[in-house]
């Protein structure tokens, strides 16, 4: 069953009244003093996210809430594992966060945050360099491969590629590439023949002719390793001490939601206003992705045993990750 922020909602609803007498401040960077439960006092949100297009109706939730005390501080991150660092140090209260880059931080400690929605599915594609003659994984051995290393993509590369015989570390030549334009850029210029990358790059590249999808490849690619990507997160001292304003976010988060999934030029026009790009680029890159607001937490689960089974992490985090994704039964 998936877990939806209608689910959240009733949580947060209920958590209002028990946190209400001990909520006295926030983690929001312009409110220390107030902002819990019943409080007025203006709360701004540290928010941050990858600007990618499956990511807008995240990018857009400050168009929605409707209570004037709450305000989104949006910030650009170039990967997920940048946010990690803002978010377990403190200087983000919620982010767009990949599930696998969660249970992959896992193994570094306990984190602070939880999962409140859902955000994406989909939103990679697998490209090899114009002259780079591939029709299969197995031409992909002795390539050289680039992507964003611990990334949504990485891992997807990872799995995938394993699924038919290759090792990315032993039978290609990997190289780390922190962020999407650099990777396109590594293409257009010949320093990679293959990248695991993200929309709406991926669809630049195609459009730009820099890049081709390998039908072999890209039919399966999902199926070889996850389509599940990205959800909302919060961190745990914002989330205790304002309840309301989680509330008022994801209410918020729920209509940007609808309304790109029910406007499609609505969609292209807000992420160009985020991220300059061609319309045409855009549109081709929606059709690789879904923006939802919800999870299905078995989902989530088989990505962590697949992460452990390939040995991405240390222990298999099934279990342990349901702990961080809120619904009315474990949080």
């Amino acid at each position: 069953m998936k877990f939806s922020k209608i689910a959240a909602l009733a949580a947060l609803a209920t958590g209002a009244l028990a946190l209400a007498a001990c909520s006295s401040g926030s983690a929001g960077g312009d409110t220390p003093e107030g902002g819990g439960a019943g409080s007025t006092e203006p709360i701004t949100i540290n928010a941050g996210w990858v600007p990618t297009i499956h990511s807008t109706h995240w990018a857009t939730t400050s168009q929605f809430i409707e209570d004037a005390n709450v305000k989104i501080n949006l910030s650009p991150f170039k990967t997920n594992n940048e946010m990690l660092v803002a978010m377990q140090a403190g200087s983000l209260d919620m982010m767009s966060m990949g599930y696998n880059s969660t249970i992959s931080a896992m193994d570094r400690g306990d984190i602070n945050f939880s999962y409140i929605a859902g955000i994406s599915e989909g939103g990679t594609r697998i490209l090899v360099r114009d002259g780079v003659e591939v029709e299969s994984w197995e031409d992909g051995k002795g390539l050289t491969d680039g992507t964003a290393q611990g990334s949504t993509q990485y891992q997807q590369l990872v799995l995938a590629a394993k699924k038919h015989g290759i090792d990315i570390e032993k039978d290609t030549e990997f190289i780390n590439i922190g962020s999407a334009p650099d990777m396109i850029l590594a293409l257009m210029n010949g320093d990679v023949d293959m990248i695991s990358v993200w929309e709406p790059s991926a669809s630049e590249g195609i459009e730009r002719g820099f890049g081709y999808e390998v039908p072999e490849i890209s039919e399966t690619f999902y199926d070889d390793s996850f389509r599940l990507n990205s959800g909302l997160a919060v961190s745990d001292e914002f989330r205790e001490k304002n309840p309301e304003a989680v509330e008022a976010v994801l209410e918020a988060f729920g209509k940007a939601a609808e309304q790109v999934n029910s406007d499609e030029k609505w969609w292209v026009d807000e992420f160009m206003k985020l991220s300059s790009s061609d319309p045409k680029i855009l549109s081709r890159a929606i059709e690789n992705v879904d923006a939802v607001d919800s999870v299905d937490p078995q989902e989530v689960s088989e990505i962590a045993t697949s992460l452990y089974e390939i040995g991405l992490v240390q222990k298999d985090y099934s279990k342990d990750i349901l702990d961080y994704i809120a619904d009315d039964g474990n949080q």
